[in-house]
Formats: C-alpha cells, structure tokens, sequence
C-alpha cells in the first residue's frame, strides 16, 4: 500500500489520511507514519531472514504477544512502531466505499475488491 510506497513522502502519506479518511493527524501519528515511510524494507529483510516463518504477526497498540508462547512457523515483528488503526477500521471503511488502497499491498487490496470482501 501506498504507506509503505517508496514513491510518496511522508507528507503526502499523511494528507492521504487526513483528507481521504478523515483521520486527525496528531503528532504520534505523524511520527508513526514517518517511521513507516521506510519500513517496508525492515520488513523485506527481517521477512528474509525468517524464510522458516509462514505467519508474520504486526503488533497492535493494548496487544501483549509473547513471542515465546507462538507456535513454530510464526513469529512476531519485534521494535516496529505501532498505530491505531485496525483491520477493523480498513474492513469499516472498505463497507462505506473508501479506497483503503494505501492500507495495504495492492494485490492483498485487489483481491478484496475483486472477491467483493466487507461489502
């Protein structure tokens, strides 16, 4: 999605949300989003690096996980910021017609509108 693109700067990220979702830009936020304007390669690398992982959990904001307690094959992103917003908020917003493109990898996001998910 466009908020791990590398091709839009972290402002343009931000007035994406704040103008398309109507979500308040406070400054944790913008700090967030800042962070993840380059995360997407952590990610590429850390995804690597466990090639044995077949589920990658992203924490949550309230969320405790301990990591020790998963089950082989899954593994928890550890030391990456974290946001409110929820899969809750993008299947919300999918059902009232916005484009959550920017959510989400684009095919993750044209399999849903394809398959007419949370509609």
């Amino acid at each position: 999605g466009a908020l791990l693109s590398k091709k839009l700067t972290s402002d343009e990220k931000l007035n994406i949300i704040e103008t398309e979702y109507d979500i308040p830009i406070e400054d944790s936020l913008r700090k967030d989003v800042s962070v993840m304007c380059n995360l997407s390669q952590g990610i590429r690398e850390d995804a690597t690096d466990e090639a044995n992982a077949k589920i990658i959990i992203y924490p949550r904001p309230g969320y405790d996980i301990d990591p020790v307690s998963l089950p082989a094959g899954v593994r928890l992103m550890e030391g990456v910021p974290t946001t409110e917003i929820s899969s809750s908020f993008i299947r919300r917003a999918i059902a009232g017609g916005h484009d959550m493109n920017y959510f989400m990898p684009h095919n993750v996001y044209k399999y849903i509108i394809e398959k007419g998910l949370y509609i």
